[in-house]
Protein backbone atom coordinates (compact mmCIF):
# COMPACT_ATOMS: atom_id res chain seq x y z
CA UNK A 1 0.00 0.00 0.00
CA UNK A 2 1.16 3.62 -0.39
CA UNK A 3 0.79 4.39 3.20
CA UNK A 4 4.13 4.71 5.61
CA UNK A 5 4.59 1.23 6.24
CA UNK A 6 2.47 0.69 8.88
CA UNK A 7 4.17 -2.66 10.50
CA UNK A 8 7.70 -0.82 10.26
CA UNK A 9 6.56 2.37 11.79
CA UNK A 10 4.62 -0.18 14.83
CA UNK A 11 7.56 -1.96 15.56
CA UNK A 12 9.51 1.55 16.01
CA UNK A 13 7.04 2.70 18.36
CA UNK A 14 6.75 -0.44 20.49
CA UNK A 15 10.44 -0.90 20.91
CA UNK A 16 10.87 3.19 21.75
CA UNK A 17 7.62 2.56 24.07
CA UNK A 18 9.22 -0.25 25.71
CA UNK A 19 12.57 1.04 25.87
CA UNK A 20 11.30 4.25 27.74
CA UNK A 21 9.23 1.74 30.20
CA UNK A 22 12.69 0.27 31.49
CA UNK A 23 14.55 3.40 31.45
CA UNK A 24 12.65 4.86 34.40
CA UNK A 25 12.16 1.28 36.00
CA UNK A 26 13.70 0.93 39.22
CA UNK A 27 15.67 -2.02 40.42
CA UNK A 28 13.53 -2.11 43.96
CA UNK A 29 9.91 -1.25 44.79
CA UNK A 30 10.44 -1.42 48.31
CA UNK A 31 10.77 1.82 50.06
CA UNK A 32 13.12 0.33 52.54
CA UNK A 33 16.11 -0.66 49.81
CA UNK A 34 17.96 1.88 47.83
CA UNK A 35 16.52 2.39 44.56
CA UNK A 36 18.67 1.65 41.56
CA UNK A 37 17.82 3.80 38.65
CA UNK A 38 19.75 3.63 35.25
CA UNK A 39 19.52 5.32 31.96
CA UNK A 40 21.06 4.70 28.83
CA UNK A 41 20.92 6.44 25.39
CA UNK A 42 22.60 5.28 21.63
CA UNK A 43 24.15 7.93 19.11
CA UNK A 44 22.95 6.69 16.19
CA UNK A 45 20.30 8.28 13.03
CA UNK A 46 16.58 9.22 13.07
CA UNK A 47 15.04 11.37 11.32
CA UNK A 48 14.04 15.29 12.16
CA UNK A 49 10.65 14.62 14.31
CA UNK A 50 11.05 11.62 15.69
CA UNK A 51 9.82 11.42 19.25
CA UNK A 52 10.95 8.23 20.14
CA UNK A 53 13.81 6.60 21.67
CA UNK A 54 16.57 5.56 19.17
CA UNK A 55 17.74 2.30 19.70
CA UNK A 56 21.10 0.68 19.00
CA UNK A 57 21.56 -1.73 16.22
CA UNK A 58 25.16 -3.56 15.61
CA UNK A 59 28.09 -1.55 16.40
CA UNK A 60 26.13 1.28 17.76
CA UNK A 61 27.82 3.11 20.82
CA UNK A 62 25.63 2.80 23.80
CA UNK A 63 26.09 4.77 27.16
CA UNK A 64 25.01 3.76 30.40
CA UNK A 65 25.07 5.67 33.51
CA UNK A 66 22.60 5.36 36.91
CA UNK A 67 22.13 6.85 40.42
CA UNK A 68 21.64 4.95 44.13
CA UNK A 69 18.60 6.59 45.58
CA UNK A 70 18.29 6.23 49.22
CA UNK A 71 16.12 7.63 51.68
CA UNK A 72 15.29 10.17 49.00
CA UNK A 73 18.76 11.20 48.59
CA UNK A 74 21.45 10.47 45.99
CA UNK A 75 23.72 8.37 47.24
CA UNK A 76 27.82 8.80 47.06
CA UNK A 77 29.39 6.00 45.53
CA UNK A 78 32.71 7.94 44.75
CA UNK A 79 34.83 5.17 47.05
CA UNK A 80 32.64 2.13 46.13
CA UNK A 81 33.28 -0.58 43.49
CA UNK A 82 31.64 -0.33 40.94
CA UNK A 83 31.71 -3.41 38.23
CA UNK A 84 30.36 -3.13 34.95
CA UNK A 85 29.77 -6.44 33.12
CA UNK A 86 28.44 -6.70 29.44
CA UNK A 87 26.74 -10.08 28.24
CA UNK A 88 28.42 -11.93 30.57
CA UNK A 89 31.80 -10.63 30.15
CA UNK A 90 33.71 -8.27 33.08
CA UNK A 91 34.40 -4.82 31.09
CA UNK A 92 35.27 -2.46 33.87
CA UNK A 93 36.24 -2.47 37.60
CA UNK A 94 36.75 1.34 38.89
CA UNK A 95 35.22 3.05 42.39
CA UNK A 96 32.88 5.58 41.04
CA UNK A 97 32.50 4.42 37.80
CA UNK A 98 28.68 5.59 37.62
CA UNK A 99 29.00 5.93 33.47
CA UNK A 100 30.09 2.88 31.01
CA UNK A 101 30.24 3.05 27.05
CA UNK A 102 30.62 0.53 24.89
CA UNK A 103 29.68 -1.22 21.53
CA UNK A 104 26.51 -3.12 20.89
CA UNK A 105 27.79 -6.20 19.79
CA UNK A 106 24.40 -8.12 19.56
CA UNK A 107 22.33 -8.42 16.23
CA UNK A 108 18.96 -7.27 15.53
CA UNK A 109 16.17 -8.70 17.79
CA UNK A 110 17.97 -9.71 21.08
CA UNK A 111 19.55 -7.19 23.13
CA UNK A 112 22.64 -6.34 25.18
CA UNK A 113 22.33 -7.75 29.12
CA UNK A 114 24.37 -5.03 31.36
CA UNK A 115 24.48 -5.90 34.77
CA UNK A 116 26.09 -3.25 37.33
CA UNK A 117 27.45 -4.90 40.68
CA UNK A 118 28.63 -2.78 43.77
CA UNK A 119 29.58 -5.60 46.20
CA UNK A 120 29.99 -3.30 49.16
CA UNK A 121 27.11 -1.34 49.55
CA UNK A 122 25.24 -1.94 52.70
CA UNK A 123 21.66 -2.59 51.69
CA UNK A 124 20.73 -2.41 55.22
CA UNK A 125 18.72 0.18 56.52
CA UNK A 126 19.32 3.73 59.05
CA UNK A 127 18.34 2.46 62.02
CA UNK A 128 18.39 -1.52 61.56
CA UNK A 129 18.79 -3.08 65.09
CA UNK A 130 21.84 -5.64 64.66
CA UNK A 131 19.81 -8.49 65.03
CA UNK A 132 17.86 -7.70 61.13
CA UNK A 133 21.70 -6.25 60.44
CA UNK A 134 22.99 -10.02 61.00
CA UNK A 135 19.93 -11.27 59.00
CA UNK A 136 20.85 -8.93 56.18
CA UNK A 137 24.50 -10.05 56.27
CA UNK A 138 23.97 -11.91 53.19
CA UNK A 139 22.52 -9.60 51.66
CA UNK A 140 25.02 -6.87 51.51
CA UNK A 141 26.09 -5.54 48.09
CA UNK A 142 23.88 -3.84 45.15
CA UNK A 143 23.47 -6.27 41.76
CA UNK A 144 21.03 -5.20 38.89
CA UNK A 145 20.61 -6.08 35.66
CA UNK A 146 19.47 -3.57 32.34
CA UNK A 147 18.24 -5.26 29.22
CA UNK A 148 18.85 -3.09 26.01
CA UNK A 149 16.75 -4.14 22.66
CA UNK A 150 18.94 -4.09 20.35
CA UNK A 151 17.29 -3.76 16.77
CA UNK A 152 18.10 -3.62 12.37
CA UNK A 153 17.91 -0.64 10.37
CA UNK A 154 14.76 0.07 9.02
CA UNK A 155 14.33 2.11 5.71
CA UNK A 156 9.77 3.92 5.80
CA UNK A 157 9.05 4.44 2.47
CA UNK A 158 5.93 6.62 2.01
CA UNK A 159 4.24 8.87 -0.79
CA UNK A 160 3.98 12.77 -0.01
CA UNK A 161 0.67 13.61 0.52
CA UNK A 162 -1.20 10.45 -0.50
CA UNK A 163 -2.74 8.05 1.27
CA UNK A 164 -4.09 5.83 -1.22
CA UNK A 165 -2.30 3.13 -3.37
CA UNK A 166 -4.29 4.51 -6.73
CA UNK A 167 -2.64 7.51 -8.56
CA UNK A 168 -4.20 8.91 -11.58
CA UNK A 169 -2.26 9.82 -14.54
CA UNK A 170 -0.96 11.62 -16.24
CA UNK A 171 0.07 13.17 -12.62
CA UNK A 172 3.31 13.40 -10.76
CA UNK A 173 3.82 11.02 -7.39
CA UNK A 174 6.97 12.43 -5.05
CA UNK A 175 8.56 9.38 -2.96
CA UNK A 176 9.93 10.05 0.48
CA UNK A 177 12.80 7.46 2.32
CA UNK A 178 12.89 8.00 6.06
CA UNK A 179 15.97 5.60 7.47
CA UNK A 180 15.93 5.16 10.92
CA UNK A 181 18.99 3.87 13.40
CA UNK A 182 21.92 3.43 11.24
CA UNK A 183 25.00 4.28 12.49
CA UNK A 184 25.59 7.76 11.09
CA UNK A 185 25.66 11.37 11.76
CA UNK A 186 23.14 12.52 8.74
CA UNK A 187 21.24 11.24 6.37
CA UNK A 188 23.63 12.43 3.84
CA UNK A 189 26.15 9.84 5.05
CA UNK A 190 24.03 7.06 3.68
CA UNK A 191 23.14 5.64 -0.20
CA UNK A 192 20.20 5.27 -1.37
CA UNK A 193 19.16 2.68 -4.51
CA UNK A 194 15.72 3.15 -6.38
CA UNK A 195 14.14 1.09 -8.36
CA UNK A 196 10.88 1.67 -10.34
CA UNK A 197 9.10 -1.71 -11.81
CA UNK A 198 12.57 -3.38 -11.61
CA UNK A 199 14.92 -0.88 -13.60
CA UNK A 200 17.67 1.61 -11.70
CA UNK A 201 16.28 5.69 -11.11
CA UNK A 202 17.93 7.96 -9.37
CA UNK A 203 16.55 10.13 -6.30
CA UNK A 204 16.56 14.01 -6.56
CA UNK A 205 20.16 15.56 -6.78
CA UNK A 206 19.35 17.29 -3.57
CA UNK A 207 18.26 15.04 -1.71
CA UNK A 208 18.91 10.80 -2.85
CA UNK A 209 16.19 9.57 -0.67
CA UNK A 210 13.52 11.39 -2.29
CA UNK A 211 11.95 10.27 -6.34
CA UNK A 212 9.72 12.51 -8.47
CA UNK A 213 7.93 9.95 -10.67
CA UNK A 214 5.86 11.37 -13.53
CA UNK A 215 3.08 9.27 -14.78
CA UNK A 216 2.40 9.09 -18.42
CA UNK A 217 -1.31 8.48 -18.86
CA UNK A 218 -1.25 4.22 -19.47
CA UNK A 219 -2.72 2.82 -23.09
CA UNK A 220 -5.19 0.32 -20.72
CA UNK A 221 -7.76 0.97 -18.05
CA UNK A 222 -5.12 0.66 -15.48
CA UNK A 223 -1.61 -0.14 -15.00
CA UNK A 224 0.96 -0.91 -11.78
CA UNK A 225 4.01 0.85 -10.62
CA UNK A 226 5.82 -1.01 -8.00
CA UNK A 227 8.93 0.92 -6.54
CA UNK A 228 11.40 -0.79 -4.42
CA UNK A 229 14.31 1.16 -2.19
CA UNK A 230 17.65 -0.27 -0.27
CA UNK A 231 19.24 1.82 2.04
CA UNK A 232 22.58 1.18 3.12
CA UNK A 233 25.48 2.51 4.77
CA UNK A 234 28.86 2.85 2.64
CA UNK A 235 31.49 2.59 5.37
CA UNK A 236 29.37 -0.43 6.71
CA UNK A 237 27.95 -2.59 3.67
CA UNK A 238 26.13 -5.14 6.28
CA UNK A 239 24.32 -2.38 7.36
CA UNK A 240 21.47 -1.92 5.10
CA UNK A 241 17.46 -1.83 4.89
CA UNK A 242 14.69 -2.20 1.96
CA UNK A 243 11.66 -0.68 1.50
CA UNK A 244 8.97 -0.70 -1.34
CA UNK A 245 5.64 0.58 -2.72
CA UNK A 246 2.95 -1.01 -5.06
CA UNK A 247 0.61 1.53 -6.57
CA UNK A 248 -2.29 1.00 -9.33
CA UNK A 249 -2.42 4.20 -12.18
CA UNK A 250 -5.22 4.69 -13.59
CA UNK A 251 -6.16 7.31 -16.24
CA UNK A 252 -7.91 10.70 -15.10
CA UNK A 253 -11.25 11.55 -16.94
CA UNK A 254 -11.21 14.49 -19.53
Amino acid sequence: KARKQPKQMATILLFAVLAAFQLAKPAYADAANPQFLASWRTFNFAPNGFEGKLLPIENSIVRVAFEIIENGKIADLHDKEIRWIIDGEWKKVEKGLQTYSFLASRLGGSHEEIRIQIPDYEVSPPGASTIERLQRQNQSGLDHVLKIPVVEPVAVLGSSGRNSDVLPSPSAVTLQAKPYFFNVYSQKDLRFDWTVNGGKVTGEPANPGSLKINLERPKTKSASLEVSLSVTNPKKRMEFASGSLNFRIVPQNK
